[in-house]
C-alpha cells in the first residue's frame, strides 16, 4: 500500500513511493493534464531538488513493490551489522551441514 502508479495517462506508467508529489500527479492525471503539465511535478528538476533539500514530498521516488516490506529505517552501521550477522549465521549453518 506504500506505492502508487503514476503517468498511466501518458503511456509511461511508473511505480513510485506514495508521497505528496505522487498524489498530486494522480490528481492531475484525473483532470486530464498534459505530459508537459505532469512534468512540472515528476520531472528530473523536482527530483534533484528533493534529493538536495531533503523534502521527500517535492518529487517522485521510483521504487518497486518491495518497499512495502520495509519496516524501519536503519543507520548504515546498523544495516551493515545486520548484514554481517546474517552472513555469519548462514556460514555457521553451512558448516554444520557439511559436518553432518
Amino acid at each position: 500500500m506504500d506505492t502508487i502508479l503514476v503517468m498511466r495517462s501518458v503511456g509511461s506508467t511508473h511505480r513510485v513511493w506514495k508521497n505528496g508529489a505522487a498524489r498530486k500527479c494522480c490528481e492531475m492525471e484525473e483532470q486530464n493534464s498534459t505530459l508537459q503539465e505532469l512534468m512540472k511535478i515528476v520531472g528530473g528538476e523536482k527530483a534533484r531538488k528533493m534529493y538536495t533539500d531533503g523534502n521527500v514530498d517535492s518529487g517522485v521516488i521510483s521504487c518497486g513493490q518491495c518497499v512495502g516490506r520495509c519496516n524501519d529505517i536503519l543507520t548504515m552501521k546498523e544495516l551493515f551489522d545486520q548484514i554481517m550477522l546474517e552472513a555469519q549465521t548462514v556460514t555457521r549453518n553451512l558448516v554444520r551441514l557439511n559436518l553432518q
